[in-house]
């Protein structure tokens, strides 16, 4: 916080406090502390019960929180700052009874029309990487160290959660399987696709991902199937081709022409299963053109058996 007299170039005082990290503490009690010292540094200035003195900042919430009178975040230095203004609000009612000179605070967005800006700047570095002023010019707030705040410690928890996560992901084997249909962990995007789906399209849709799915090459792993291969094809070329996902959906010779009814809805991605993956009218359209094929079904019913009384869903 720094302090100018209008008119003036060079700055008349200048306060650091180190708050700490963000691991610890939140960007909203950085802005309490900023606005204490600002009320701090003027107690006592002649211009305090003379004229209105305006604190600007460009925290929203930290104004809003001026209306609130509870327990919460930061909000016991929300009260220190009040105590502080209210005292030089005191005393400037005493001297203008009638002119009620004020400690006001304002919005402003940030650094505009601020003078003395690139300053703040220079002093505000200073005080991330350390700096704080001695503890007798300092609040006897700040004297100490503030509690950590519990928001941002469970934040940090959090994250550094993700992080293990992330690792443990990229360590695993699924992920390789994962990158050329969904490389963005931790699929965020695919659980809000899958939010709007159907329980019964939302299914298909991850076995289509996860290739656990009724077809040749993983009902072989499981030991459901004699062969690995695509029948269709081999059936049409005699050529042993692995039934895969990718094969499936755009490459088995049997289904041709519901590919090319694919190809015309989607375009160009149509045979990219990631770009197909990424949009919910790509999924909808894919979804579609594998009911239309009816293997899925097909394989279902023979290993079931007669699946007629089922509803979709349970299929």
């Amino acid at each position: 916080m720094v302090l100018y007299r209008k008119g003036a170039k060079e700055l008349e005082k200048v306060l650091h406090y180190h708050l700490g990290s963000l691991k610890k503490h939140t960007t909203f009690k950085g802005e309490a502390v900023r606005s204490m010292l600002a009320a701090w540094m003027l107690q006592g200035q002649p211009e305090v019960g003379q004229s209105k003195i305006t604190n600007y900042t460009d925290s929203q919430a930290f104004i809003r929180a001026m209306g609130v009178r509870k327990l919460g975040p930061g909000q016991y230095l929300v009260m220190e700052y009040l105590s502080l203004t209210e005292a030089m609000n005191n005393v400037a009612n005493t001297l203008h009874p009638t002119d009620m000179a004020k400690f006001a605070l304002s919005w402003v967005a940030v650094h505009k029309g601020v003078a003395g800006n690139k300053r703040v700047d220079e002093e505000a570095k200073k005080a991330a990487q350390g700096e704080s002023s001695p503890l007798e010019e300092l609040p006897p707030i700040l004297c100490k160290q503030l509690p950590y705040s519990t928001s941002a410690v469970k934040q940090e928890f959090a994250e550094s959660q993700k992080v293990r996560w992330r690792e443990a992901w990229q360590d695993s084997p699924c992920s390789t399987r994962f990158q050329h249909i969904d490389p963005d962990f931790p699929f965020n995007k695919f659980r809000k696709l899958s939010e709007q789906l159907s329980r019964s399209e939302a299914s298909l849709m991850m076995q289509l991902r996860m290739g656990h799915i009724p077809l040749n090459s993983y009902l072989h792993c499981i030991k459901k199937s004699a062969t690995r291969h695509c029948e269709s094809c081999w059936g049409i070329t005699r050529l042993e081709v692995t039934e895969t996902v990718i094969h499936f959906l755009f490459e088995c010779q049997v289904y041709v022409a519901e590919q090319y009814d694919m190809d015309r809805v989607l375009g160009r991605q149509s045979r990219d299963l990631q770009g197909i993956m990424a949009s919910l009218d790509g999924v909808k359209e894919l979804l579609k053109y594998v009911g239309r094929m009816a293997r899925i079904k097909k394989t279902l019913r023979d290993a079931l058996g007669d699946v007629s009384h089922l509803n979709s869903e349970e299929v």
